[in-house]
């Protein structure tokens, strides 16, 4: 168990990181899009060296989404062996919480993967990042409660 939660403080600090830069490239897509839109002439149908913002947004906020997922996943995952395997109640009080904003996430992930351009992920990765703060804070416990019993 050590070894899991060592690993998801590593995996957790990336995960903020990475879900306040991708929430930023997504925003600065979305506002190079909407420049884009002030430069258009309305006599010109059709620019071969356009380029498309609005999709690489999209593509950014997938990204956002998949990763997203996957983090969600693995917390899930080291919080639901740490309940089957360190038996102190602090740590059982633990794992059900950090399950439970796991498995919120989780589900709240899946909404800027599958439709992008309903939800951006410059609007969700700021709780995104938050939420991996918490469940930094949870692996943190429960890597000192692993040390302190020896499983």
């Amino acid at each position: 168990m050590r070894a899991f939660f060592i690993t998801t403080c590593v995996l957790s600090l990336i995960y903020i990181v990475g879900s306040f830069g991708i929430a930023s490239q997504v925003q600065s897509y979305e506002w190079m899009s909407y420049s884009s839109y002030d430069t258009y002439d309305s006599y010109d149908s059709y620019d071969p060296y356009s380029y498309d913002f609005e999709h690489e947004a999209d593509e950014a906020t997938q990204v956002g989404g998949v990763i997203s997922v996957i983090y969600m996943l693995i917390s899930a995952v080291v919080f639901m062996l740490a309940l089957m395997k360190i038996k102190t109640q602090t740590m059982k009080i633990m794992s059900i919480i950090g399950i439970s904003i796991s498995g919120l996430f989780l589900l709240w992930a899946f909404l800027p993967m599958t439709s992008p351009g309903s939800v951006s992920f410059d609007e969700v990765g700021p709780a995104f990042a938050l939420a991996g703060v918490a469940l930094l804070a949870f692996n943190i416990v429960g890597m000192i409660h692993a040390f302190k019993t020896s499983t």
